[in-house]
């Protein structure tokens, strides 16, 4: 397993080991917006489409929420826009997310469901 600071013990934002990489994803998504004090922006606010009609158009803005927050908060990653979605599922109450991240410093890619 490789070290996750690729530049040294401070720099712990920059991500380099897959599996690392993939808890980073999962922690962006599953954290809310606010939730950290000193990173009032990072996560997301996928709670606000709890409530909302399970339709395209929530898919879409799901999508569009969940690329956002990896654009803008790990800017390590290359997520692959073209192959991320969101699906919802046949129990018609929830969604699966897959988003396709390209690691620039390994050149893999990994799948984040979530």
């Amino acid at each position: 397993m490789t070290d996750i600071n690729a530049s040294g013990p401070l720099s712990a934002d920059k991500v380099s080991d897959v599996e690392a990489q993939d808890q980073a994803v999962l922690a962006l998504l599953k954290t809310r917006t606010g939730e950290r004090v000193y990173r009032p922006l990072y996560g997301t606010s996928f709670r606000k489409y709890l409530h909302m009609p399970a339709t395209l158009e929530t898919e879409v803005l799901i999508r569009q929420e969940g690329i956002l927050s990896v654009q803008t908060n790990e800017p390590d990653m290359d997520l692959d826009v073209s192959e991320s979605e969101v699906r919802l599922q046949d129990d018609g109450q929830t969604y699966e997310i897959d988003l396709v991240i390209n690691l620039r410093s390994i050149k893999e890619t990994i799948k984040a469901n979530g």
